[in-house]
């Protein structure tokens, strides 16, 4: 789900139902609101700016993240874990370093909750999916019969690896080719 596409409270309200274990995303490093050198959020970030003034409403992905564990917090709900599939190092440990950072922002006893309740592994994909072009729309088309403005096309090889570290346990990945190991594995 895409909280510009769906909406905002959709978003939330899914990631609140008491099933949800597991929560990922890909939004690219930009995304995360911090300084890529440090990997500390940057609390001057205009989204971050809007999200500590008016955390109900988060502007950014890692408020969207601290509201949607503060709602389960408050409803009794258990944590689950949030896992980046972007293409950067260490991606579970800067995005546990930019929502705990916000949260702190916001409430220090939130912040110490998912500090202690939430689980970030890191993951590494490799996998090249080129720029979409309209010629890549077309050959979609041609193939599927249908128009897709969302479609991609990627390269045949593909790996997935997955640190092993979630809170309320996670499919078996395995299956599909994916490897899950400690925090050696995924880094």
């Amino acid at each position: 789900m895409h909280a510009q596409v769906a909406g905002l409270e959709s978003v939330l309200a899914k990631m609140c139902e008491p099933q949800v274990a597991i929560v990922s995303l890909t939004i690219t490093e930009k995304g995360y609101c911090h300084s890529p050198a440090s990997g500390e959020l940057q609390l001057d970030h205009p989204l971050i700016v809007a999200d500590i003034q008016n955390p109900h409403q988060p502007k950014s992905a890692p408020g969207v993240i601290v509201e949607a564990l503060a709602r389960r917090k408050a409803a009794g709900l258990p944590a689950f874990s949030v896992m980046s599939c972007d293409n950067m190092p260490e991606n579970g440990h800067v995005l546990r370093n930019v929502v705990c950072a916000l949260a702190r922002a916001i409430d220090s006893e939130l912040a110490d909750w998912i500090a202690e309740s939430v689980t970030f592994p890191s993951t590494m994909v490799d996998r090249i999916v080129p720029a979409v072009t309209p010629a890549t729309l077309d050959k979609i088309e041609q193939l599927t019969g249908v128009r897709d403005p969302a479609g991609v096309a990627c390269e045949p090889f593909r790996q997935w690896v997955i640190e092993d570290n979630f809170v309320a346990g996670r499919p078996e990945w395995e299956k599909a080719g994916a490897r899950a190991g400690g925090r050696r594995c995924a880094v």
